[in-house]
Formats: structure tokens, C-alpha cells, sequence
């Protein structure tokens, strides 16, 4: 469509009850370079709850014009997903609150997409005279009254980069001593949290007072579209298993479904291999709620989670190594076939590992914010929590502890899924452990 007519044509196909499109699941970007005119193209998957369809925008941009449209208005979870694809392709979304790089340097110069110009001048960040998201590595302070020719261009004052590593401290607290004077002085640092760096918090500090917080997307990012550009059908799984490394199965069952569906051969998949996608899916479920629920529990202060979480994880990860050799970055399942046969330990040592792992419910219920405190968790109100979930992009399981009972395994089946008989878990309220 034209991209002037998008924002329009988004909040109708949001709001209209014959259509409810609920849920926008990302932006991504193509570029077509021998599409004169049409050389950058923005997709956006769309998908309705209510009445259980999915639907795809496209609108294009020319390369010397790169301009569309932002969707954040209308559906919030195009926020990153905006800024990445103007990071990678440098299509530039209009009306997007933060439109800064996301995963390339700060001074990276141009794109990464083969054959675009560079679009931002060296040393800024296109759109934004004083980016707010920097590198974990490096500590801004800005003092806005600060004139020094050395300190400042024509677009005003520059702020003062430290880099630090280590026990560099002491370089930043003399940086800071130095723009003490001014009566106004940020500081941009990443938090340090127990567990990995899929998400950092850059605070703005004046003085004890945190001013604002932003959330950046951390460093899992490595390209795995870009690599995949250059790889065979089979090569590509060993890419997207590690997309999301305490999903494995879900990113390679998801991949070689694709594949099979692009090859016209899912109806020649055997039945034993899809059982065999099933059974490694939801362990990998049960496994990876686990780690939700165990590193949770230790970022509220509770450490036996932690323990008890990993300790049945374990045991599923035991699982996993038998039957394909490894305990993650598996590569196992492949397009219409597995990449070694399921051996005949691997039945026995799974229904050795459920009963184990159900046997630990109890001491989980223990270790529950409610049976501790002796009352239940504090409700919300589900409805407006669900909407607000959906327009946050939010799917899955912490979707469904808002009260909405939807699932895709129940919604639109895959694998077989239609065949197994399944409840949906009610959730108990609209909290982070009921999502899991």
C-alpha cells in the first residue's frame, strides 16, 4: 500500500470489530536494490485473536527517500522492531518517540544492507542531536550548559564520552568531578542485573534522582538473517537454534516448517518425526518456564528458586543429550528429517524425568510469594491488562495469565497438535508467576 495511507489503514484494521487485528508481531525490513523506486520495503505481520487470522502489510520507500510512517501510535510494540529496522536497512520512521541505532555502534557509518548509501552524518545518530541509548561499555555525561569549544559544534553542546572497563572508576568520578560546576549533569550507565544481557536499563541521573529510564535490547543480536542469506536449507538450523538459547526446538521446528511448506513436502513429513518435534517441544517448555520462573525468583531476592529451578532443569537437559547429543544448540530437528535417530534410552529416561520434575511441584509451592506470606497475590483487572498485552505484542503464556485463554496449539494447530487432548491452564491472576 502507499506508505502516506499506513497509520490510517493500521488503526482501522485495529479498531473495526469485523476485522480486530489485535496483535502487530514486528516490522521487518527487505531490500530489493534493482526495484527502482521502490528499492526498501517495511513488513508488518498482523494477527486477530478474536477471529483467529493473520494478515500482512507491505508498504516500500525509494532509496532516496526513506521515509514511512511510524506504527507506534497505533501498536506500541513496533518500538524496537522500528528502530532496528532503521538501524540495519535506514529506513526512517516518521514519528517513532526514540529513533536511535539499536544494535550497530554509535558511530558505525551508514548500513549494514548491502549497497545502501551512508545516511548519517559522522559521528551522530541520525535524528537525534543527543542519543539517549549508548553502548553498555560506555558512560555519557552531559553537562548542558557546558560551552567549551572543545565541548561543543553547531548543533550545541557534545556530550562527554568515558569509556571504562574494569577499574576505571575512578577516570569517571574525576569526569564528573570536572562537570560538578553545572547545575545540570546526566549520567547514562547500564544496570547490572543477575543474568545475561538480553535487556539493559540506561538511567538519566540528576544528582540521586533518576530522571528516566529506558530499556535497550542488549547483545544476543548476531545477524542470523544476514548469515542465513548465505547458507543452504540444512545449514540454516544451526543458526536459528540459537536465536533464542532456552528455545531451541521451538526456533528449529518454526524454521523447517517454513522450509517444508517453501519445498511443497509437509505432507511427506513422517508421523514418528513429528511425535518426536512434539515430545522435544514441550520439554523444552516445561524447561525453559523453569528458567523464567528460577532466575525470576532470584532477581525479586529469593535464591532457593534459583536452585530448585536449575536442579529440575537439569534433569530435562539429561534428556536432551541423550537423545541428541547435546544439552543445547541442539541442530537436532532438520527439513524432513532429524539429524540422528532417537535412541531407545530416550522413552524410559523422559518418564524418569516427569515423574521427578513433578515431584518438585511441591517444593515449588513452597517457595510461592503467597503460601509464604499466608495471602494471595494481588489482582488486577484482567480485561484492561489483556488489551494492553496485545497492544505490547505480548503472546504466549503471559498472555494467557491475563485472563485470555488463547493458544496456538489450540487456534491454529501445527504438528498434530489437533490430535492431542489438552486443557489450557486457567490462570489463577494476572501475575508474573501465573504466566508460567
Amino acid at each position: 500500500m502507499r506508505r502516506d495511507c499506513l497509520p490510517v489503514v493500521a488503526l482501522a484494521l485495529r479498531n473495526d470489530a469485523a476485522l480486530r487485528f489485535e496483535l502487530c508481531l514486528g516490522v521487518s525490513g527487505v531490500h530489493y536494490p534493482d526495484d527502482e523506486g521502490r528499492e526498501l520495503h517495511a513488513v508488518y505481520p498482523l494477527m486477530s485473536i478474536t477471529h483467529n487470522r493473520r494478515m500482512r502489510i507491505e508498504v516500500s520507500a525509494p532509496d532516496t527517500d526513506p521515509h514511512i510512517p511510524s506504527l507506534y501510535s497505533v501498536y506500541p510494540t513496533t518500538d524496537w522492531h522500528e528502530r532496528e529496522t532503521y538501524d540495519f536497512f535506514g529506513i526512517i520512521f516518521d514519528g517513532h518517540p526514540s529513533l536511535t541505532r539499536i544494535t550497530m555502534p554509535d558511530d558505525w557509518r551508514g548500513t549494514p544492507a548491502q549497497g545502501l548509501p551512508a545516511r548519517r552524518d559522522p559521528g551522530r545518530v541520525q535524528g537525534r542531536a543527543h542519543p539517549a541509548a549508548r553502548r553498555a561499555e560506555d558512560v555519557q555525561m552531559m553537562n548542558n550548559t557546558d560551552t567549551r569549544p572543545d565541548v561543543c559544534d553547531d548543533a550545541g553542546p557534545k556530550p562527554t564520552m568515558v569509556t571504562v572497563a574494569g577499574q576505571d572508576w575512578d577516570q569517571v568520578t574525576e569526569t564528573s568531578t570536572a562537570l560538578a560546576k553545572s547545575a545540570s549533569w546526566s549520567t547514562w550507565a547500564r544496570s547490572t542485573r543477575p543474568r545475561t544481557a538480553c535487556c539493559d536499563s540506561i538511567l538519566e541521573i540528576e544528582g540521586e534522582t533518576v530522571t528516566e529510564a529506558r530499556c535497550g535490547i542488549g547483545y544476543l543480536h548476531t545477524g542470523i538473517e544476514k548469515n542465513l542469506e548465505f547458507r543452504n536449507w540444512t545449514q540454516g538450523v544451526t543458526f536459528v537454534t540459537r536465536m533464542d538459547y532456552l528455545s531451541p526446538f521451538f526456533n528449529e521446528t518454526a524454521y523447517c516448517l517454513g522450509v517444508e511448506k517453501l519445498l511443497d513436502i509437509t505432507d511427506d513429513i513422517p508421523e514418528r518425526a513429528t511425535i518426536i518435534r512434539v515430545m522435544l517441544m514441550e520439554l523444552n517448555r516445561i524447561s525453559s518456564h523453569l528458567v523464567a520462573l528460577a532466575t525470576g525468583g532470584m532477581e525479586l531476592g529469593a535464591l532457593t528458586p534459583m536452585l530448585f529451578g536449575f536442579r529440575e532443569r537439569e534433569l530435562i537437559l539429561d534428556v536432551f543429550e541423550t537423545i541428541t547429543g547435546l544439552r543445547m544448540n541442539h541442530a537436532y530437528i532438520g527439513p524432513a528429517a532429524s539429524s540422528r535417530i532417537c535412541p531407545t534410552t530416550a522413552s524410559p529416561r523422559s518418564a524418569s524425568c516427569w515423574i521427578c520434575c513433578r515431584s518438585g511441584c511441591a517444593t515449588w509451592n513452597i517457595c510461592s510469594p503467597a503460601t509464604r506470606s499466608g495471602r494471595p497475590a494481588p489482582r488486577t483487572s484482567a480485561t484492561w491488562i489483556s488489551l494492553a498485552a496485545m497492544a505490547l505484542g505480548i503472546t504466549g503464556p503471559v498472555l494467557r495469565s491475563t485472563g485470555l485463554p488463547h493458544d496456538l496449539r489450540k487456534s491454529q494447530p501445527y504438528c498434530g497438535y489437533e490430535t492431542y487432548e489438552f486443557d489450557i491452564p486457567p490462570p489463577l491472576a494476572a501475575t508474573a508467576t501465573a504466566a508460567t
